[in-house]
């Protein structure tokens, strides 16, 4: 009796270990070539959703450094338009405003900043849609200038498999990732790019030199999803340019 229950448990564990899944995708190209592809899928996209958010040590807006960054979630429309949330930091205030970009124009909307109207103001200097969307430029750039890619595995993103890449970058070269608020020497880079679409899913990058011992390293996570996504932005009725 015991011979046949110990013959019945070891075919068990067999019927269960080979029906445990297949093997992880093997990814089409090396690293390069596949962040290569991935980004040009990015940059190809009429639209798409974005979300940015930074932790740690701080990341300012401003010279003074009175304005910290913390959150960004919008939509980018080709060739030059974005709409965006941002979360930003005022001494110990949280502040919501609302972001829009038509080419080399920027607007805002912040009650603690403008009085709950919509200003002609340049919040983010030297930030250009079209130089960080753009083929070749911007993103393309920056992900091309990753280097020592490692393919480190497959993981599962909220339901999505996606390709997980990690190397190391100079913090100028992806600086257009997080609005140019990045700062100088190496940044650590992971990638995740959907397995089915060869599109970047996930961008996080962590700066270690610039950590603080009260808050450790500033680190920035990029979410893009929800690509193709129909949208119209236009510009909106503000007061005199500040």
């Amino acid at each position: 009796m015991k011979t046949r229950v110990y013959t019945l448990f070891i075919l068990i564990v067999v019927l269960v270990a080979s029906c445990g899944g297949g093997a992880a995708p093997t990814p089409p190209y090396g690293p390069d070539e596949l962040l290569e592809v991935a980004s040009g899928n990015v940059t190809s996209a009429g639209s798409f959703r974005m979300v940015i958010e930074h932790e740690g040590a701080p990341a300012y807006i401003d010279d003074a450094g009175m304005m910290g960054f913390r959150r960004a979630e919008g939509i980018y429309v080709a060739p030059d338009r974005i709409r965006a949330s941002v979360r930003i930091l005022l001494a110990t205030a949280v502040a919501d405003a609302e972001m829009i970009i038509v080419g080399r124009d920027q607007y805002l909307y912040a009650p603690l900043i403008t009085g709950s109207q919509w200003v002609h103001y340049t919040f983010l200097p030297g930030f250009d849609p079209v130089r960080m969307f753009t083929e070749g430029a911007g993103l393309e750039r920056a992900m091309r200038s990753v280097r020592d890619l490692e393919f480190v595995g497959v993981d599962d993103l909220d339901g999505t498999l996606c390709y997980h890449l990690a190397g190391v970058a100079d913090g100028e070269d992806v600086a257009d990732l997080t609005l140019g608020l990045i700062g100088g020497g190496d940044v650590e880079a992971e990638i995740w790019i959907e397995v089915d679409t060869l599109r970047i899913a996930r961008i996080v990058l962590t700066e270690p030199e610039r950590a603080t011992p009260d808050e450790g390293p500033p680190v920035w996570h990029i979410e893009i999803y929800d690509y193709g996504v129909p949208a119209t932005i236009e510009p909106p009725i503000t007061e005199e340019p500040v």
